[in-house]
């Protein structure tokens, strides 16, 4: 397990998490309460950059002219997500998500390694639903809170 990427470019501190959701269904169903976990990330640590002392930046790829969704009606990773973004999906029963970044430098992993998975009619039944989702994009961005070199 290792941070997310370094961004490239002159003077950048941050490693960028992209996510996106695997379908419609799981936008519709998740996308008000982790837009309200990735914010209480954001009001808690603030943008990131040395000031804030860590580099985490949580980017949701959008084109007006592409799905916004990690796979293609085909069946194929939409392009527009980069190569092992963080997949946001429907599971039913618990909550989870991989921890770190897993590098793939034979290109031998599946594209969609990096997971959030969430119960759309549980986690509204937990007492911070938005403190859920923190938590485990916490543990899928672990290590890239760490640095900002």
């Amino acid at each position: 397990m290792k941070a997310w990427p370094k961004d490239y470019g002159d003077d950048v501190y941050t490693h960028t998490v992209h996510y996106c959701y695997q379908n419609k269904e799981a936008e519709e169903k998740l996308q008000t309460v982790v837009d309200a976990g990735i914010k209480l990330w954001e009001t808690k640590i603030g943008e990131a950059g040395k000031t804030n002392g860590h580099a985490l930046k949580i980017v949701k790829n959008k084109d007006k002219q592409r799905s916004p969704y990690c796979f293609e009606d085909d069946g194929g990773w939409n392009d527009l997500h980069p190569e092992g973004s963080l997949m946001i999906h429907l599971y039913y029963g618990t909550f989870w998500s991989t921890m770190g970044y897993t590098p793939d430098p034979d290109g031998k992993l599946d594209i969609d390694r990096h997971q959030m998975a969430l119960d759309p009619d549980l986690i509204h039944k937990q007492p911070s639903a938005e403190g859920v989702v923190a938590h485990e994009l916490g543990k899928s961005s672990y290590a890239t809170l760490e640095t900002t070199d």
